[in-house]
């Protein structure tokens, strides 16, 4: 960023003087003369600090450090703070040191009497007070180690690396996302290229295939042509000669019934058919000197006999190389039809592995550039998922993160449900929490958020807590229901709107779905319901038993005249909303697609994750595909007539996957598989 800085500064300079701002341009120049920030380079940023250290100079050390922390530590979160006050502490420490190894005492003195009652009360500079009266402390045992090389070293590396990587992060102005821009097209036009070369050198790969059966084929053909020739030209000819032709004919024959099995074949035998073309070649010269009189030192058999000989070995070469040209023609035809079939081509796939523990949700913004995922720790990672996975904010918390959802207006912000009765608002791109709406404490546990396709307003759906638990899953309450709320709230005002009525008694929601225009919400609950509201007269229009058990997943069908829904019953059901939740089909997929998910190792170890995420995700542009959970990644299934049949499988994982999520909004399809040790899999998809 800080090579973009001064190439803007240069602009900018050049704007107002082709516009004529003298008055603005020389205000400009005293400004950048006089630049605390130093062109936000860490280096030039260290190397004024080092200078007021070595200089002595106390006040401007503590002007640019205070500086510092107005500019840059404070859009720092909470957790480091801590950093951020050992480094200053490391930066005093050295100040002291030096002016004790040059030799002034006055500049000690005077540091502890203008610094020493900010630092009177901490623990850390308690000995360090008795440093002025030490006749030699760089020989103390507490002070020795701050008088050497090694330590200033170390101070200024880290010091230099933490400016960096916060000089890096920071939010810029949408004037030097010019930079950004220019370094994105240039990724993806190196991109284009890598890709241009794989496909001209995968065309190309196939080339010599099949140029290398064409030769052997016309090889063939004309052998076939001389021997012809030579049988007319030579039919009034001796008992000897007619003899001597039918033997070197017999193998010719044979050399061209190879030859056309490799034509019929096609490109992949072409190898197999010159071998074949050698061997014939070579079992031809072999059996024309066994049979010469000279060899065999017997008088030759009558023509008849020696074509009754031949024959034999003749018809089961031919029928050997018949069998093997119908079958590769087969399994090549079988291969095309199949590709012809897939709905999807794979372009690539990119794995994201910042988690280290299993995947509750991870969710696409409405772009489809930037991923958010939350693990059971409660660990929220913000990454962008092209060209390749790259992490660009980690979201910690004192207090488990059960549940997030991208807001719809602005795109920035992500709601973070957590399990004491609060709904997080973090900015994304300033990297900090800007609101925090609190819940009623009865129901502590957010299971669910769904933002209004509008952004006006959005839902939470909160449960509570489970033998005394924030973090335990509705079902570990035996059978019965868990109790929880349905609430809708304004998402500028950030104030409750309405408490939606859960018949016949309150349970926790486990899902919610809004339709394109959010008048309609629809959610399921651990009794097994599946609920229909009209947001804007907040009336439930109709609720039926759709699972026994927790209802996982529901989502509306592509026309919303439907509503699909997965539950802990294992069963995947389509229902009818005209007919009052009537059933149209219950859809068979895998035996494991519904959870709970569990992974068995040695010694008897089983770790079971129960399903917090979707189960099940549509194609957003057509809804004829649906992508689901398995064992080792993720199935795609084709929808038609009630019915569902795999299509694609989406691989590449060592442990279940739990949750799925797809977007449309790029170019290309994009699909996530996230599993249960933590890795998280992009499937760029193009649909055929």
């Amino acid at each position: 960023m800080s090579g973009a800085v001064e190439r803007l500064d240069v602009l900018v300079r050049d704007f107002l003087v082709f516009r004529g701002f003298a008055a603005t341009l020389r205000a400009y120049e005293a400004e950048l003369r006089g630049d605390r920030d130093r062109g936000l380079r860490a280096e030039r940023l260290l190397e004024q600090l080092q200078l007021c250290v070595s200089s002595l100079d106390l006040q401007s050390l503590r002007d640019l450090w205070a500086h510092l922390e107005k500019r840059l530590f404070s859009r720092l979160e909470h957790a480091h703070l801590l950093t951020t006050c050992k480094l200053r502490t490391g930066v005093l420490r050295a100040y002291v040191a030096h002016s004790v190894q040059a030799g002034r005492p006055d500049k000690t003195l005077e540091f502890f009497q203008r610094v020493g009652p900010e630092l009177h009360g901490s623990s850390e500079w308690r000995e360090w007070f008795a440093l002025p009266f030490l006749p030699s402390p760089e020989t103390h045992s507490t002070f020795s180690a701050y008088f050497t090389k090694q330590w200033s070293d170390t101070l200024w590396l880290s010091l230099h690396n933490f400016l960096s990587v916060l000089l890096h992060t920071m939010p810029v102005p949408s004037l030097l996302c010019f930079d950004s821009e220019v370094q994105r097209s240039n990724i993806l036009q190196e991109e284009n290229e890598a890709l241009r070369f794989k496909l001209y050198g995968q065309v190309e790969a196939q080339k010599p295939r099949k140029l290398a059966d064409v030769p052997s084929v016309r090889a063939g053909e004309a052998d076939v042509a001389v021997t012809a020739e030579q049988k007319s030209r030579q039919a009034s000819g001796s008992a000897q000669k007619s003899s001597s032709v039918k033997k070197q004919t017999t193998p010719l024959r044979k050399d061209a019934a190879v030859c056309e099995s490799g034509r019929s074949g096609g490109a992949r035998d072409g190898r197999q058919t010159e071998r074949a073309r050698r061997n014939g070649q070579s079992e031809r010269e072999s059996r024309q000197q066994l049979l010469k009189p000279s060899a065999l030192g017997v008088e030759k058999r009558p023509d008849s006999e020696q074509s009754a000989t031949d024959s034999p070995g003749k018809a089961e070469a031919q029928s050997k190389a018949s069998a093997t040209a119908v079958a590769a023609s087969g399994a090549a035809r079988i291969n095309r039809e199949e590709a012809s079939q897939q709905p999807f081509l794979v372009l690539c796939q990119e794995e994201y592995s910042e988690h280290h523990s299993p995947i509750m949700h991870c969710k696409f913004d409405a772009s489809g550039s930037r991923v958010a995922s939350v693990d059971v720790d409660g660990v929220v990672k913000v990454w962008s998922c092209s060209p390749t996975p790259q992490t660009h904010t980690t979201v910690m918390a004192k207090s488990p993160l059960l549940s997030l959802e991208w807001a719809t207006k602005p795109h920035r912000l992500l709601l973070l449900g957590s399990g004491i009765g609060s709904v997080r608002f973090y900015d994304t791109d300033q990297k900090k929490s800007v609101a925090d709406v609190t819940l009623d404490m009865a129901y502590p546990r957010v299971l669910a958020l769904a933002c209004s396709p509008t952004g006006g307003s959005f839902v939470c759906g909160a449960a509570a807590s489970a033998h005394g638990n924030g973090t335990s899953p509705p079902e570990a309450a035996g059978g019965s229901a868990t109790r929880g709320q349905l609430s809708l709230w304004d998402a500028k005002t950030l104030r409750q709107q309405h408490l939606f009525t859960l018949d016949p008694e309150p349970v926790a929601i486990t899902c919610v779905s809004f339709n394109h225009n959010g008048n309609l919400l629809v959610c399921g609950a651990t009794d097994g319901l599946i609920r229909l509201y009209d947001v804007q007269r907040y009336d439930c229009l109709m609720s039926w038993r759709a699972h026994h058990g927790e209802v996982c997943s529901v989502e509306f069908s592509g026309d919303e005249t439907g509503v699909f829904s997965m539950g802990a019953d294992g069963k995947f059901t389509q229902w009818h909303l005209q007919r009052e939740g009537a059933r149209v089909a219950e859809l068979e997929v895998h035996a494991d697609a519904a959870g709970p998910f569990e992974v068995c190792g040695c010694s008897g170890y089983k770790q079971t994750h129960a399903p917090r995420g979707r189960l099940f995700a549509f194609e957003p542009s057509s809804g004829q595909h649906v992508l689901t959970c398995s064992a080792h990644g993720g199935i795609v299934y084709r929808l038609e007539s009630g019915s569902l049949s795999p299509c694609l499988t989406l691989g590449g994982h060592r442990a279940p996957v739990v949750t799925v999520e797809w977007t449309t909004a790029m170019d290309c399809g994009m699909c996530l598989t996230a599993s249960m040790d933590g890795k998280i899999r992009v499937s760029t998809l193009l649909a055929q």
